[in-house]
């Protein structure tokens, strides 16, 4: 990238009022399709996205690795370096403790109500006005922009972003993902990684009235989980990561309440930092299972590996990074702080691509996936005046 380019901020930050209620009106549609994930029917969403991109000329492409998972893809500008940003068109399930119709947009007093107004809809109208902004005003663009209406966020991504990145259906320079809220005052640069297990102890199983003559999995088990959960975990400080975690989230065991049990299960979710090998952990937590020999006897333990999504960061320095700090300082007047995730975002893919990646997004991460789930139109008008400042600057 070359040096900064100069916009008129207060310009932009005029259009986007001008448009919002235009903006309003785009998420109101968005949010009206039912694109709960799963089954994701995403195409729902899609039909709108592609509309709204036709009244500006916009050009865009389909692509579904399934049936009705459609994601679209638009490019405006040419030439080198090559932007992209994305937002997901899937949405959680409701679930209850709504106050008004969780697929209808309510507003009121500046904030709007709806599932997906925040996560993920929210921004991805947000993205939209943006790449009208660059259809109105093409001279303001100084690189290529790709937009993405993604699919099947909310269930991993694989047949999303994971599925375009594979295919080499998109190839950018860096990549801004429209998520995690923060206010628009934060820019995720670091995730931990997600190492799962499924951790199982075998006993021997014997009559409730002599528990003697048996091998209780269950004491067994919960032995193990204490000293998991009292085990310091390996991984250097991180500037932008707390330290790791460690969380049991099912557990299961015994057939009775009068039979000793002779097998438990727990599944094993850990977040974990950058530089961490699985296999450590693996070996680590079987050790840990060793020590209760005494206690457990004729007990077996083992640990087998059900998921592991890498850590990933950032690499620094980054050009797309200042351009963006720039572009929020500029319609903000405050200064973002770089953070850290415990979860992992759609930036994983690219990041483990080669890509460089960052999410950024408006809105109160406390109300993603809850009833009631909320954004104000202030917040969205500056993350639009953001995406338009930070891709008029990415040159």
């Amino acid at each position: 990238m070359s040096k900064e380019r100069k916009i008129d901020v207060e310009r932009v930050v005029s259009w986007v009022a001008e448009h919002m209620d235009e903006t309003v009106a785009l998420l109101s549609d968005l949010v009206a399709c039912r694109t709960v994930n799963p089954p994701g029917d995403e195409h729902l969403a899609a039909a709108v996205v592609t509309s709204f991109l036709d009244r500006f000329s916009i050009p865009w492409r389909t692509y579904e690795k399934e049936k009705g998972r459609t994601n679209v893809v638009a490019v405006l500008g040419s030439g080198s370096p090559n932007l992209l940003m994305a937002a997901h068109m899937d949405v959680v399930p409701p679930g209850d403790g709504w106050e008004t119709d969780p697929f209808t947009l309510t507003v009121r007093d500046g904030r709007m109500f709806a599932r997906g107004v925040m996560d993920d809809k929210g921004p991805l109208a947000g993205i939209l006005t943006a790449a009208r902004f660059f259809a109105e005003n093409p001279s303001e663009l100084p690189c290529t922009l790709t937009v993405v209406a993604a699919a099947d966020e909310e269930q991993g991504s694989a047949l999303g972003l994971k599925y375009l990145v594979a295919e080499g259906l998109i190839e950018p320079d860096f990549v801004l993902i429209g998520d995690i809220a923060g206010h628009c005052l934060e820019i995720d640069v670091a995730e931990k990684g997600v190492l799962q297990f499924e951790l199982a102890a075998k006993g021997r199983q014997a009559h409730a009235a002599v528990p003697h003559e048996g091998r209780n999995a269950i004491y067994a088990m919960c032995d193990w989980i204490r000293r998991i959960r009292a085990a310091k975990l390996p991984g250097e400080a991180h500037p932008y990561l707390s330290p790791p975690t460690v969380n049991i989230g099912k557990i299961s065991g015994g057939i009775a309440p009068n039979v000793v049990p002779g097998e438990c299960r727990a599944v094993l979710d850990m977040r974990v930092l950058p530089g961490t090998d699985p296999e450590m952990i693996r070996s680590l937590l079987l050790n840990l299972a060793s020590l209760d020999s005494d206690r457990n006897p004729d007990i077996t333990f083992s640990a087998e590996r059900t998921g592991w999504l890498p850590p990933t960061e950032l690499p620094l320095p980054s050009p797309g990074l200042d351009a963006l700090q720039r572009a929020i300082r500029a319609v903000k007047r405050k200064r973002p702080k770089l953070i850290g995730s415990g979860g992992a975002t759609d930036c994983k893919a690219f990041i483990a691509a080669g890509i460089p990646a960052v999410a950024f997004g408006p809105g109160d991460e406390n109300v993603a996936h809850l009833a009631n789930e909320y954004l104000d139109i202030e917040e969205l008008a500056d993350f639009t005046a953001i995406a338009i400042a930070f891709a008029a600057d990415f040159a």
